[in-house]
C-alpha cells in the first residue's frame, strides 16, 4: 500500500492488522504479563521524578532531554524492532501546542528523536491518542473526526495524512474498536479482536477493559501528559491519561458517539462518581503501565482540563504565570504526586483519591518521603492552584529546623542530625543530606538523621547541607562544613569492600567507552593516578574529560572488576588533563590492589584496572565488536573491545587507547582494553 495513495479509513483499520503480526493481534480475556523487575545493583528503594526548568521557548527540547536523563533516562531496551507507543494528551479538538491544554508538540516530538536516537525505527514508533470531546464553536465532529482533528489542531498533522509532519511516524486514534458498540456496561462484549484486546488483571472495579491492539501488544508505552487541574478529580496526569486510550465506540456517552462518560463518569461498584473516576484512572494504567511518563508543564491550566468550568472554555494561568517546567518518571503515581505538589495540592486521597487508589494496586508510589526530585526542586516550579474538583490546598509555610549536629568519626562515616525540626502542618516528611551538591542520604521523619560514608572523598573541606522537607515538599536547608583527611579519593574507596555504599570525589571524569553500555563512564584521582569504572543510574553524563565530579553509590565486583554503582553525582569546580599511562600488553590490568580489589589473574605491575592506558601490537584475530593485538609480552595478545567502530585489518601494527577492564573467562580474569573512540586506533 502506498502511503501517498493510502485513505484514512484503510490507515486506521491497517494499523491493527498490518503484516498479521503476532504482536498486534487481538485475544479474548488476555492477562498481560507483569513488567520486568528494576535492574539491581544501586541499593536505593527511593523512586525518582526528573524536574527541568524552561528559562525559554528556544529551550523546550533541551528540558524534555534534562528530565528524562534526570528520571534515569529512556526505558532499557528501547532499539530496532521494538514497538513504541507515546501518548500526548488530546482530550479535545480545537486546542493548539501552547494552549496547555494539549500536550505541545514540540515535547511529542523531542521524546520520539530521543527513541529514534536509542535506534528504534520510523516504522515501529506509534503516537496514539483519543480524543473525547470538542471544544466549543469549533464544530460538531463523530467520533471519527474528533481524534484527527486534535492531531491536526496539536501541530502534529497539519496535512491531514496521520503521520507526524517532522519525524514521519504514524498517528493512531485509539477511539477506534472496529464500530460504534450498543451502550456500556449494558453491552460488555464481544468486541472485535482485529482492533481490540480484552484485559483481564486484578482490577479495582469489576468491569470489562479493552484496549487498542497496538497499545495492548506494544514494548514501550510512554504517556505525555499536561500539568492541568480536573473539575472532578483534582489533577489530570499520567493516571488520567491512561483512559484516553479507551476506545469511544465502547464506552461512549449513551446514546452519542463520543465522550468516555460510561467509563469514567457512570457509578460503579457502589462508588460515587468520584471514586469511580479515581479507581477507573488505577484500572485503565494497570490495564498497560507506561514504562516512561514525561510531563509537559510548559503552561499549567488553572480550571483543567479544558478551561472555563472544565469543559471548554477560556483558560486561567496559575498566580505568577505559566509554570515552564517538564517533569519525567518512571513511576506514574510518583510522577502524578509531584505534579499534583507543583500544582499546591495536598496529595491524600481525600484531596487527589487517584493517586491512592493507584498506589493501593501497585503502579506506584504516593509517598513524597520515597520519592527523590532530581534537578529543580518542587518550591522552584510551584505554582498555587486554586482549589478545583476534590483537591485541596496545601500548606505554604517552611517547616522549621533550629540547628544540625554533624559528626565524622575515625572511619569516616559522616552523620548529620537536624535538631529543632518542626512542621505544623502537614507535619516534617524527610531530611536530604548533600556533600558538595550530590545526594547521599535521604531518611523520613520522625528520625530524620543521615549518614554517608566519606572513604572516598579528597583530602580538604566539603560543604555539608541538611534539608529537611515537610509532607508538601516545602523546605528548609541549613549548610556546613567539614574537614577530612584521607589519601587519594579512588584509591581510599577501593580499600572499601564490597556493598560498601560512599561518597567519592572531587574525582575527575576520564571519559566512555563506544564499546561499554552508554552507562559507564570512568574516573581517577586527580593525580592521574588510580582509576574506577563507573555505572550510573541513567546515560552517562555529557562532561568533557578532565572535569571534575563528586558521586555517591555502593562498590560491587563485576566479571572480576571493582564497579562504582552510582546514584548521584554532582558536577565540581576544576579541570584537570586526562593523558593515558603507555604500557607493554602483559601490563594491562596489573596485579591486586588489596583483599577487596584483585587484578588480572597473573597480572604483574602495578593496578590499572580502571586507567586509561595506551599499548601497541599486531592485529592478531577480529570479530564483531573485537580484536585481538599482540606485542609478544602477553600469551595469546590482548583482547580490545571496540563496539561499532570497524577492527583494523589482520597484520596491522596499530597503537590503541581505551580504559583497562577485564572479563573472566574459564575461571580466570583477562585484560581487555575498552576503545575510548574510534579515534583512538592509530595505524603505524
Amino acid at each position: 500500500m502506498d502511503r501517498s495513495t493510502i485513505s484514512r479509513r484503510d490507515f486506521l483499520k491497517g494499523v491493527t492488522v498490518f503484516s498479521a503480526g503476532a504482536w498486534l493481534l487481538g485475544r479474548d480475556a488476555l492477562p498481560l504479563p507483569a513488567d520486568p523487575p528494576p535492574a539491581p545493583g544501586f541499593g536505593i528503594d527511593r523512586t525518582v521524578v526528573g524536574i527541568a526548568d524552561i528559562p525559554s521557548p528556544a529551550d523546550i527540547e533541551t528540558a524534555v532531554r534534562q528530565a528524562v536523563e534526570l528520571a534515569g533516562g529512556l526505558p532499557p531496551g528501547i532499539g530496532p524492532g521494538k514497538v513504541i507507543v507515546i501518548q500526548p494528551n488530546l482530550v479535545q479538538a480545537g486546542w493548539t501546542s501552547g494552549s496547555g491544554v494539549v500536550s505541545h508538540a514540540r515535547v511529542v516530538r523531542e521524546v520520539i528523536r530521543m527513541c529514534l536516537e536509542a535506534g528504534a525505527r520510523v516504522q515501529d514508533i506509534f503516537v496514539c491518542e483519543g480524543a473525547a470531546s470538542f471544544y466549543g464553536g469549533q464544530g460538531s465532529y463523530g467520533a471519527r473526526e474528533m481524534t484527527l482533528k486534535a492531531f491536526k489542531d496539536s501541530g502534529l498533522d497539519a496535512n491531514g495524512d496521520l503521520y507526524d509532519d517532522e519525524t514521519g511516524v504514524r498517528l493512531v486514534d485509539a477511539n477506534q474498536a472496529g464500530q460504534l458498540y450498543p451502550d456500556f456496561p449494558g453491552y460488555s462484549g464481544p468486541y472485535n479482536p482485529d482492533y481490540v484486546t480484552h484485559v483481564v488483571k486484578p482490577f479495582l472495579l469489576n468491569r470489562v477493559y479493552v484496549l487498542l491492539n497496538l497499545v495492548a501488544n506494544c514494548d514501550f508505552l510512554i504517556r505525555i501528559p499536561c500539568i492541568k487541574n480536573h473539575n472532578l478529580a483534582g489533577i489530570t496526569g499520567a493516571l488520567k491519561l491512561a483512559c484516553g486510550l479507551a476506545p469511544t465506540d465502547i464506552y461512549h456517552y449513551p446514546g452519542l458517539p463520543f465522550y468516555k462518560w460510561a467509563l469514567l463518569h457512570q457509578p460503579s461498584g457502589g462508588n460515587n462518581e468520584l471514586i469511580t473516576n479515581a479507581k477507573t484512572q488505577a484500572d485503565m494504567t494497570l490495564c498497560r503501565p507506561p514504562d516512561l511518563v514525561v510531563t509537559d508543564g510548559l503552561v499549567g491550566v488553572t480550571n483543567g482540563p479544558c478551561g472555563g468550568d472544565g469543559g471548554g472554555g477560556t483558560v486561567n494561568l496559575p498566580p505568577g504565570g505559566p509554570i515552564r517546567a517538564i517533569l519525567a518518571g518512571k513511576d506514574p503515581v510518583a510522577t502524578d504526586t509531584v505534579q499534583a505538589l507543583v500544582c499546591g495540592y495536598q496529595t491524600h486521597s481525600g484531596s487527589i483519591p487517584a493517586l491512592y487508589w493507584a498506589a493501593q494496586a501497585g503502579l506506584g508510589t504516593d509517598d513524597p518521603r520515597k520519592i527523590e526530585v532530581r534537578g529543580r526542586h518542587v518550591s522552584e516550579v510551584r505554582r498555587w492552584f486554586p482549589a478545583w474538583g476534590s483537591a485541596k490546598q496545601g500548606d505554604r509555610v517552611n517547616p522549621v529546623v533550629g540547628d544540625v549536629n554533624l559528626t565524622l568519626d575515625s572511619s569516616l562515616r559522616l552523620t548529620a542530625a537536624p535538631s529543632g525540626a518542626y512542621d505544623a502542618s502537614p507535619g516534617l516528611c524527610k531530611a536530604e543530606l548533600y556533600v558538595d551538591g550530590v545526594l547521599v542520604d535521604t531518611s523520613p521523619a520522625p528520625g530524620l538523621s543521615t549518614s554517608c560514608l566519606l572513604a572516598g572523598a579528597a583530602a580538604g573541606q566539603h560543604t555539608v547541607k541538611v534539608t529537611v522537607y515537610d509532607g508538601m515538599l516545602n523546605e528548609t536547608s541549613l549548610t556546613r562544613t567539614v574537614n577530612v583527611q584521607n589519601g587519594p579519593p579512588v584509591s581510599s574507596a577501593l580499600a572499601a569492600a564490597d556493598s560498601t555504599r560512599l561518597f567519592l570525589g572531587p574525582v575527575v571524569f576520564a571519559g566512555t567507552s563506544v564499546a561499554l553500555e552508554p552507562q559507564t563512564f570512568f574516573v581517577m584521582n586527580p593525580a592521574g593516578t588510580s582509576g574506577l569504572r563507573v555505572r550510573y543510574r541513567g546515560t552517562a553524563p555529557a562532561m568533557n574529560a578532565g572535569s571534575g565530579v563528586s558521586l555517591e553509590g555502593e562498590l560491587q565486583t563485576q566479571d572480576g572488576q571493582r564497579v562504582l554503582m552510582c546514584w548521584a553525582l554532582a558536577p565540581q569546580e576544576g579541570s584537570w588533563p586526562v593523558r593515558p599511562k603507555f604500557m607493554l600488553n602483559r601490563a594491562v590490568g596489573g596485579s591486586s590492589l588489596n583483599a577487596h580489589t584483585p587484578g588480572v589473574t597473573g597480572g604483574t605491575g602495578p593496578y590499572n584496572l580502571g586507567c586509561l592506558v595506551r599499548t601497541s601490537g599486531v592485529v592478531r584475530a577480529s570479530g564483531t565488536g573485537w580484536f585481538v593485538i599482540d606485542d609478544g609480552s602477553l600469551a595469546g595478545g590482548l583482547k580490545v573491545l571496540c563496539g561499532p567502530v570497524a577492527p583494523p585489518a589482520a597484520g596491522a601494527r596499530v597503537v590503541v587507547c581505551g580504559f583497562s577492564c577485564c572479563e573472566e573467562s574459564g575461571g580466570s580474569i583477562r585484560p581487555v582494553l575498552a576503545l575510548r573512540a574510534a579515534a583512538d586506533i592509530q595505524t603505524l
